[in-house]
């Protein structure tokens, strides 16, 4: 099969990498997969070349800074004058955007092949807009935001939502249930070795005796504000070390000394941390966006074999429910989120237990084979449906 995938997302930013494993893992399986993204720096010209098997294709864009993530016409356009004379079975277009929802639906027009839009996140009517730029932006300018979320997607042959309320918010638009696929980022779990966090700290320049609870990836700041709290409180009994690593910026105000950036690493280093912490974190606030989005972090989580404490919001609450992989807190505050760590502490005579339960889910559910081969019977059967 040869599947067009086409991002908003800059060559190489922090929400590419899973896109890539999916795209990666599309190529392992036999199907010629070719990705679409934003290059980083260039205005004029197209950049092709092939990695482990994707094809890509870096489009041009004039505009800068946030204006880059999708929002630039010029950049759709070279998008399909790149590709309008290919020949591909489908079309997957990740989230709505200018520089893929035009495109996406010329393509579907101009080529005769059916159109999968994907939904990844939650931007307007209270999401992510208003997290990231405010609620002024999400007023004014992020309208136009919120039109191109939603105006285009009953044009698509079927669809795929990150999260069961981004599914029924797709329903509610009057999309049939039918030709809707629950599509979540998975993980490599084969890059995941299990190793002693005792030799891993000691590898990384930790105290092999300390306790250390971890975080990964970016996080919103209110989230960020959330944990720091919760910790300060559980740390009142406990004796454990926070650790940031990913682009999160410090807030100040460790007044306890415990609390670490590590920043951006190397995937190798990403992996090292992961085996050194004891317990990993998902604090995550019960706002719209939260509530829809799918963290994809837990599949890292999960593959490295580690307890987890979360907030029982978005769809990860289901994999507590389905098996026992650390603790989720009884509320969304953060005090419920300080037991919630007080009470790993004193489950830790059952954290292998926990990490192999989680282990083993990551390699059924969320395995990218697993989800890439669901995939690829969706697409069979969109393409099926349209002839």
């Amino acid at each position: 099969m040869r599947i067009l995938i086409l991002s908003h997302a800059q060559y190489i930013t922090v929400a590419l990498p899973k896109i890539i494993e999916q795209a990666e893992t599309l190529c392992s399986l036999g199907h010629h997969t070719t990705l679409v993204v934003t290059s980083k720096t260039n205005r004029f010209r197209t950049e092709r070349f092939e990695r482990n098997g994707v094809r890509f294709i870096l489009s041009p864009s004039v505009l800068h800074g946030r204006w880059r993530h999708g929002a630039d016409p010029y950049d759709a356009i070279r998008r399909y004058v790149a590709l309008r004379d290919e020949t591909f079975d489908i079309v997957h277009a990740i989230d709505s955007r200018p520089s893929v929802i035009l495109p996406a639906l010329a393509l579907q027009r101009t080529l005769n092949i059916p159109l999968v839009i994907e939904w990844s996140d939650w931007y307007g009517r209270g999401g992510a807009i208003e997290e990231r730029s405010g609620r002024i932006f999400a007023r004014t300018l992020g309208l136009a935001e919120t039109f191109f979320e939603e105006h285009f997607r009953l044009r698509a042959d079927a669809a795929t939502a990150i999260s069961a309320r981004l599914r029924d918010r797709l329903v509610g638009l009057g999309f049939p249930p039918e030709k809707i696929l629950l599509h979540r980022m998975g993980c490599r779990t084969d890059l995941f070795q299990r190793s002693d966090s005792r030799n891993a700290k000691r590898q990384l320049g930790l105290n092999p005796d300390q306790m250390y609870f971890g975080y990964f990836g970016r996080l919103y700041e209110a989230d960020h504000r959330f944990l720091l709290s919760a910790f300060e409180e559980a740390c009142d009994e406990l004796d454990a070390q926070l650790l940031f690593v990913g682009d999160v910026k410090p807030l100040g105000g460790d007044k306890l000394g415990q609390i670490h950036y590590v920043g951006r690493v190397s995937d190798e280093s990403y992996r090292t941390y992961l085996n050194a912490v004891d317990v990993c974190l998902l604090p995550l606030r019960a706002t719209q966006t939260n509530l829809a989005r799918w963290p994809s972090k837990i599949g890292d989580y999960l593959a490295a074999g580690k307890p987890v404490v979360a907030t029982p919001v978005s769809d990860v609450a289901e994999i507590f429910a389905a098996s026992e992989i650390g603790i989720l807190s009884s509320d969304t505050t953060p005090a419920g989120y300080a037991q919630a760590l007080r009470g790993i502490v004193a489950h830790q005579s059952r954290w292998k237990e926990m990490g192999d339960n989680g282990r083993q889910f990551a390699e059924q559910h969320l395995d990218w084979s697993v989800i890439a081969r669901a995939l690829i019977r969706f697409y069979e059967n969109t393409i099926a449906s349209r002839k």
